[in-house]
């Protein structure tokens, strides 16, 4: 059975819970059915963990990148006077 012209999240689990498994529904539906508070808050902060590690990277590339330039100079010519 397929069911259709879904109405309502609360529609789902109810004709779940009588061994409707196969289901088709707007997509306003489908957004409100995966809009989880939890999992929105779990997004943003993987987004923003994602953000820094990567400006964290950046400078750490760039320090690296710094450090193996002065330590493969050749040494500056002393002065003698």
């Amino acid at each position: 059975i397929l069911t259709a012209s879904i109405r309502s999240v609360g529609d789902i689990p109810f004709l779940a819970s009588r061994g409707v498994n196969t289901f088709t529904f707007s997509t306003a539906i489908a957004q409100a059915f995966f809009a989880i508070e939890a999992t929105e808050k779990a997004i943003q902060a993987f987004e923003q963990a994602a953000q820094n590690s990567a400006k964290s990277s950046a400078q750490n590339s760039v320090q690296n990148s710094v450090q193996n330039s002065v330590q493969n100079s050749p040494p500056a010519a002393l002065e003698t006077a």
